[in-house]
C-alpha cells in the first residue's frame, strides 16, 4: 500500500478498495475464499501492479513481495510503498 496510508493493515480492509493484481494470480481465488469484495486491477506483471499503486490508480495491490521489492527498490521509490499485515498465502 502506499507508505502514507494508514487505513488498510490487514486482508479485512481490503473490502472495497481498488485491488491491483497480475493476471492468472492465485489472489482471485484467495479472496472470494475470504469473502473479500474489491475491484480488481488487472494487470501483467506484479511490477505494473505495484506502479498501479505508486500512481493512484490502485489502493493496494497483492504481489510476490521479492519480485516487488526488486522493482520498487530498482525504481527508488522503494520508501514510497509499504508491507503490511502477514503474507496471505
Amino acid at each position: 500500500v502506499p507508505a502514507e496510508r494508514p487505513d488498510i493493515i490487514g486482508p479485512r480492509d481490503l473490502a472495497g478498495k481498488r485491488i491491483a493484481m497480475q493476471r492468472g494470480d492465485y489472489v482471485e481465488e484467495y479472496l472470494r475464499a475470504q469473502d473479500i469484495s474489491y475491484v480488481p486491477v488487472f494487470t501483467d506483471s506484479f511490477a505494473q501492479a505495484a506502479d498501479m499503486v505508486l500512481d493512484g490508480r490502485a489502493d493496494a495491490m497483492i504481489g510476490d513481495r521479492p519480485i516487488v521489492l526488486h522493482h520498487l527498490y530498482s525504481k527508488g521509490v522503494a520508501d514510497r510503498m509499504k508491507s503490511v499485515g502477514a503474507p496471505l498465502y
